[in-house]
């Protein structure tokens, strides 16, 4: 896991997340850009390296963890301005659970499921720093 803060063209701090998979045989990243809306207090996502679907996560901390659940979703196409709201029955649902598991390391469990689908993916593992 790799994050990178930048500060955008419209002067809006960000954050990417890129993800690393291993399988065998392949490897597999996964690439978001977070960013707060102040207007409405929530945090932004923008799903993978273009950004095409943005989803409203909505965070919380207990207990020394932090779960995030999304809520709304947009389809944004060539990075207009314009976002499309996706209708409940092709929204995700998603709940990330992350938690410090040791001084150098991190917990993470990601459960995302579909009205229509069903549960469709999920994993859990720990990242550690300075590892790839």
């Amino acid at each position: 896991m790799v994050n990178r803060l930048f500060v955008s063209a419209d002067g809006t701090t960000r954050m990417t997340f890129e993800r690393t998979f291993s399988f065998p045989g392949v490897h597999r990243r996964f690439q978001a850009t977070m960013r707060f809306c102040e207007r409405d207090g929530l945090i932004l996502d923008a799903l993978g390296a273009a950004g095409f679907l943005m989803v409203e996560l909505q965070p919380s901390i207990r207990e020394g963890a932090i779960t995030i659940h999304s809520g709304r979703q947009w389809l944004t196409l060539f990075g207009l301005p314009v976002r499309i709201r996706l209708p409940g029955l092709l929204v995700a649902d998603a709940t990330i659970h992350e938690w410090q598991e040791s001084e150098d390391s991190l917990g993470i469990r990601v459960a995302i499921s579909n009205p229509l689908l069903g549960s469709f993916f999920g994993y859990e593992g720990t990242f550690h720093a300075g590892s790839d």
